[in-house]
């Protein structure tokens, strides 16, 4: 999630930890957005690093760290909630402007500290219970010794949640269930959005990208969550309606390596905005338009 808003690594983003966002306001994709190209932008759900600024964006309302908790008087779902607010960003928009909206959902994060991990709503927990979930050819021991010894031996956070999430058999189903559950939620919310989008008659004109900032380690190679560079951990989706997109492509797969820093350059030229020369990243939709002509020359260190 850290190098989207900015188009940079950690190296040049030197955001490594939840502290202060240390790109200035006017270098983040928020501000280019709302900027220069006069659109309405929001942000909604997780952000993931306590950021310092004072100016914001038109709609914000962070919801992260959380699966059930009571606000206003009713008990809310996360899920449920980052769907109402995204809702309430399309309804209440100027209908005079472009609108720009990042839905960061909370889930499938689990709840840190919670030995519950994965909290799906009441309404969901039927869902996949008379299924059995695989469990990954490499969930052994003998996989797990094959990770380098430092790996193995120090205090490795990946193995400490694996404890706590798939270390017997039923505790895994337990777990692997909570999240589909979850993962399915997100699907219903993200189903909501686009009716609301068609609703409105905008759908057909809205890019609208679906990914996610990082895979997960199910149980492979005796691990948990993610932070390594196995293809578990580092393998997002990427699905993506652009109303500008050739016909050929339209249901189509593409097998071309992207990058999260990419997102930031295909949303700056959709809207018209022109990405700063210190942004890493290229336009994604040259992969799925026959007519691609960039709205600005690359910056030198893509030329």
């Amino acid at each position: 999630k850290r190098p989207f808003p900015g188009a940079l690594p950690p190296p040049r983003h030197k955001t490594t930890k939840p502290k202060h966002w240390y790109a200035p306001w006017n270098e983040t994709l928020y501000d280019l957005v709302q900027r220069g190209g006069s659109y309405h932008v929001g942000h909604i759900g997780k952000w993931g690093v306590n950021h310092p600024y004072k100016e914001r964006p038109d709609f914000e309302v962070e919801e992260d760290g959380w699966h059930v908790e009571k606000r206003g008087g009713r008990t809310w779902h996360v899920t449920e909630k980052n769907e109402a607010d995204a809702l309430r960003f399309l309804r209440e928009r100027p209908r005079d402007k472009p609108f720009f909206a990042n839905v960061a959902f909370f889930a499938t994060h689990a709840v840190d500290g919670d030995k519950r991990q994965y909290l799906p709503m009441n309404s969901s927990l039927g869902l996949y219970e008379d299924d059995d979930v695989p469990d990954p050819a490499t969930n052994t021991m003998e996989a797990f010794g094959r990770l380098p010894p430092f790996f193995r031996e120090w205090p490795n956070e990946g193995r400490t949640r694996w404890r706590w999430r798939y270390e017997t058999p039923d505790l895994r189903q337990t777990m692997m269930k909570n999240y589909y559950r979850m993962a399915t939620e997100v699907d219903s919310a993200c189903d909501a959005i686009l009716r609301e989008l068609e609703s409105q008659g905008v759908l057909e004109d809205t890019l609208v990208i679906f990914t996610t900032d990082n895979g997960n380690f199910h149980a492979e190679h005796g691990l948990a969550d993610k932070w390594y560079p196995h293809q578990e951990s580092i393998r997002v989706p990427l699905i993506i309606k652009d109303p500008r997109m050739s016909q050929r492509f339209v249901g189509t797969t593409n097998d071309e390596f992207t990058l999260n820093v990419d997102l930031t350059h295909t949303i700056l030229e959709a809207v018209g905005a022109r990405p700063l020369e210190k942004m890493m990243g290229r336009d994604m939709s040259v992969l799925y338009r026959d007519d691609y002509v960039p709205n600005f020359p690359p910056p030198p260190h893509q030329k």
